[in-house]
């Protein structure tokens, strides 16, 4: 009965839409805009770090973790290279940041995270970090902040096609194709994709002993394929992507060793329609997606018969609809979402299933007067099982006078419970609640006023912090674990980032940069005997830096990483900690021109002072290390 209603909402809200865009006008489009008109209308008051096309394209053979360790300051946890990669913001954890494609959350239902080492790089156009909270916007799970992997199709370019290939340390390769194709109505987009490493790499612990990292190979593979088709005064869309890839998990240097291995499968489609309305700003749109995904562990005994097994399987179909309205300097969105999801794994004894429904109201005021932009964000969703809260965002941003600018935020976010802490046996808590914070944020933002237009400069200044209550915890019950509704932490800090670029004729250089200092605290006891209290939670760095340094002059150029990761505490009494480290990386690129094609040739020194240094526990990082690249493109009409 509960499918059939759902059945029921959805083709009542295609209707609904479809039935909005009956006009008769004949518009032409002028572009097509996926997910990030929300991001730029709505997150007034937050920061947006856009990573563009050019440093992607640099950085064409990284994953999307190391994309992100070199283009931000966010803190990513990986163990060792190619291995596990998730990501955390301000002081909450991997599962309070969602990682969003068409504006779709990716994180896995059975985790609430999902692994960075999985995305590649290289297959977005854009991508867009947004720290703070956003589940007003975009539902569970956006307490920290998040990721938006954004397509941008431009019509009417002609054709490119490209191959691209490397080699590297540890017997690493990969290759990618692409071809992207427009004309004024039609726009394709493929790309095919291939990573694989031996990986084992020989190391020096933190306190002197050597050792080699082996049982670390991986190999990766995928295809993404994006397809627009304009009419008149509307755009239909379909994205297509798979990603496999087939990894050992290698022990920790105090385990004995050991054969493990994990498999990765997904399969994600998106299927979208926008259409204009009376007024070109005037528009609706439905998007709908599906998410399939598949994932095994195995851990086979020295015989090679395998002594544990874990498989998952899951499946989510999300659709959302939603109307646009502009009058002068007011924006106004409303939509409706609605969530199916599905699992199956021994590990859940069988089968389990989640529905979700939700509605939002966007509204942004532009006042003139003061160059400021208001926003007030509204949502409200549903679930079986428990009560999620209304959560509320309020923004504002503006010229504070000719040099200085300001912004401020507060919103309310939460997160639901995952599969694995509602139904894993044993421990599985059906108990449980959502997850519930409230954050906010303020910067300063300095762009100093020069004369010459070669030149610029700009720094922002934020303070932020959250406050997270029913923080869910897995604590010891009998022989097992059991997760419980029962942290409470308190996260704060300041943030500072600033960039300045200077180009004469052919010759351009810049210079960016960021600190952090990120103070995140329990602040009530979870047991009786719970040491953490108003401790920092563990593998929270106090401080952070990064610097990014790049030159180029006449097709070629060079640029310098560097990343510092101050010390971090490994247990929740502040007892145990991991040293800070610091990491760089050189990159030189040579481009030659020929007509209508390019030849691009590129070699990196990745940890270039060969830190020894460990991300997690007992898992150490390769030393220096060494790649090179070549990519062709050419373009055709």
């Amino acid at each position: 009965m509960t499918k059939l209603f759902y059945m029921l909402f959805f083709v009542l809200l295609v209707k609904a839409v479809v039935s909005q865009t009956r006009v008769d006008t004949v518009l032409t489009l002028e572009g097509v805009e996926i997910s990030s008109a929300k991001i730029r209308e709505n997150t007034t008051g937050q920061k947006v770090i856009p990573i563009d096309n050019v440093f992607l394209k640099n950085h064409e053979s990284s994953n999307l973790a190391e994309i992100l360790a070199k283009g931000s300051g966010i803190q990513i946890k990986s163990y060792n290279g190619g291995g596990l990669s998730s990501i955390s913001f301000r002081g909450t954890a991997a599962q309070h940041t969602g990682i969003f494609w068409h504006g779709f959350n990716l994180n896995q239902m059975n985790t609430g995270t999902i692994d960075l080492s999985l995305i590649p790089g290289s297959g977005f156009d854009r991508v867009d970090v947004i720290p703070g909270g956003g589940a007003s916007l975009f539902g569970s799970g956006n307490i920290g902040g998040g990721i938006h992997l954004i397509p941008e199709p431009v019509f009417d370019k002609g054709g490119t096609a490209g191959i691209n290939a490397g080699i590297g340390s540890f017997n690493g390769y990969d290759a990618a194709v692409y071809n992207r194709m427009s004309t004024g109505k039609w726009y394709s987009k493929t790309m095919l994709n291939y990573m694989q490493a031996q990986n084992d790499f020989e190391f020096t612990g933190l306190r002197g002993q050597a050792g080699k990292m082996e049982n670390n190979a991986f190999s990766r593979y995928g295809a993404m394929q994006d397809f627009y088709r304009m009419f008149q005064r509307s755009v239909w869309g379909v994205s297509l992507w798979y990603t496999s890839m087939d990894r050992e998990i290698p022990p920790s240097v105090i385990e004995a060793p050991k054969d493990t291995e994990q498999y990765d499968r997904s399969f994600r489609g998106v299927i979208s329609y926008r259409r204009q309305l009376k007024k070109p700003q005037d528009q609706a749109e439905i998007r709908s997606g599906y998410f399939d995904e598949y994932f095994r562990y195995e851990e086979k005994n020295t015989e090679g018969i395998p002594v544990m097994e874990t498989l998952i399987k899951t499946q989510r179909s999300q659709t959302e609809a939603s109307l646009r309205w502009v009058w002068k300097n007011q924006i106004v969105k409303t939509g409706l979402t609605g969530t199916g999801e599905f699992g199956e794994s021994e590990s859940w004894d069988g089968n389990v299933s989640r529905l979700r429904a939700g509605a939002y109201l966007l509204y942004t005021h532009e006042i003139p007067a003061v160059q400021w932009k208001v926003s007030v964000n509204l949502r409200q969703e549903f679930a079986e099982g428990y009560a999620i809260p209304f959560t509320p965002s309020v923004g504002a941003e503006g010229a504070i006078c000719r040099w200085l600018s300001g912004k401020v935020n507060i919103s309310r976010n939460y997160r639901i419970p995952t599969f694995n802490e509602l139904f894993w046996v044993p421990g599985g808590n059906p108990g449980l609640r959502p997850e519930d914070s409230w954050n906010g944020e303020t910067s300063l933002i300095v762009t100093p006023l020069f004369k010459s237009k070669s030149f610029n400069l700009q720094a922002t200044g934020t303070l932020f912090g959250s406050w997270v209550k029913n923080w869910i915890l897995w604590v010891p019950v009998s022989s097992w674990t059991e997760p419980r509704n029962i942290q409470t932490v308190w996260a704060r800090g300041i943030e500072s980032e600033w960039s300045a670029q200077w180009q004469k004729d052919k010759t351009a250089a810049g210079i960016s940069g960021g600190y952090s200092f990120t103070r995140s605290t329990v602040q009530e006891k979870s047991l009786e005997n719970d040491a953490s209290d108003h401790k920092q939670l563990i593998y929270v760095p106090l401080h952070t830096f990064f610097i990014h340094m790049n030159l180029q002059y006449r097709g070629f150029l060079l640029s310098y990483n560097h990343r510092f990761n101050g010390m971090v505490f490994t247990t929740g009494d502040n007892l145990e900690s991991l040293p800070g480290f610091q990491i760089g990386e050189f990159n030189l690129a040579r481009s030659f021109f020929f007509g209508k094609s390019k030849l691009r040739l590129q070699a990196a020194v990745k940890n270039v002072w060969d830190e020894e240094y460990q991300v997690v526990e007992n898992y150490p990082n390769p030393g220096r290390s060494f790649a090179i690249s070549a990519g062709y493109e050419i373009r055709y009409h």
